[in-house]
């Protein structure tokens, strides 16, 4: 068990970060959770009708190397040395951006956050792990080998950050540290219900939270292509910051369902690999048009 170790999650509130939170726990560490925000833990408690399960909570703006620095020496001041580095956090919050339309200032973003930071805590936490013979553990996405429009410099990002872990792995690994990527498949996520969500009352906010991501789901795997959970992420996360993954080091680990070769069969069968339907996705629904699609849903689910 690691109950005296200390695991520092960024991007903790987000998609998959409060599953990573949940396991870590389950596997006895103890959770620092970071994000931009601490009202973003508050709307986590909103839309999933549950608190987060971190153990202290954190708020850092990660495109800030000074902020980065900060944020690993508050964890350590009030849970003590970090043994474990899960970066996790993305600068890509903003709506995708086309190569023509992309600004040098959501390019930095991105490229700050997925990247310059996890360098930036990776040394600020270096002392730490190297007392604790720690590790760190980069998410990056299929969307290094798989593209989709607009998503250019995410995917320029995370390969960069996949790049940085295998340098990083070469670079500590005498000094008892190991580095790891999870490379992520495809997970559906939910930042096109917030906006639509924050200001309901939250049992309410819930309901309609899990109703719309159901249907997400279904319509993501009508598709064809491989669709993971949260949870299958942060249990290979925990894995490998487990003991049985010791002699794993300077790996990039595809956590995807097998979605290249999902999607090169697809290509050879002459499918197109994107569920057709006759009306708007849920998800391009609520995206676009949140106002005619909560009026929507109150009309469907009137009593």
């Amino acid at each position: 068990m690691n109950s005296s170790r200390t695991a520092l999650v960024t991007g903790a509130a987000g998609i998959i970060g409060p599953s990573i939170c949940r396991e870590l726990k389950n596997q006895g560490w103890r959770v620092a959770a970071a994000e931009r925000s601490l009202e973003s833990f508050e709307r986590h408690r909103q839309f999933h009708n549950e608190p987060h399960s971190a153990d202290a909570f954190f708020a850092a703006d990660l495109s800030d190397a000074a902020a980065c620095t900060r944020l690993v020496h508050e964890v350590e001041e009030r849970m003590g040395p970090v043994a474990l580095l899960v970066n996790n956090a993305t600068g890509s919050t903003s709506p995708p951006a086309s190569f023509a339309e992309a600004t040098p200032e959501y390019c930095h973003q991105v490229m700050a956050v997925d990247v310059l930071a996890a360098v930036c805590l990776s040394q600020a936490a270096l002392p730490s792990l190297r007392s604790n013979h720690g590790q760190i553990i980069n998410i990056s996405s299929i969307q290094v080998r798989h593209f989709y429009r607009g998503r250019f410099i995410y995917a320029a990002a995370k390969a960069a950050l996949e790049t940085l872990t295998e340098a990083m792995a070469f670079e500590l690994q005498d000094e008892g540290i190991r580095v790891n990527d999870v490379r992520v498949g495809s997970i559906p996520g939910d930042a096109f219900l917030r906006p639509a969500l924050e200001k309901l009352e939250p049992a309410l906010a819930a309901r309609i939270h899990a109703e719309v991501m159901a249907t997400h789901y279904a319509e993501k795997r009508k598709s064809g292509l491989p669709c993971g959970t949260p949870q299958d992420v942060a249990e290979a996360i925990a894995f490998l910051a487990s003991p049985a993954a010791r002699f794993i080091n300077g790996a990039v680990i595809p956590v995807d369902g097998a979605f290249g070769a999902a999607r090169a069969r697809l290509a050879i069968e002459g499918i197109e690999a994107r569920p057709k339907h006759a009306d708007v996705t849920v998800h391009d629904l609520w995206h676009k048009e949140p106002e005619r699609a909560l009026a929507e849903w109150v009309k469907a689910n009137q009593s």
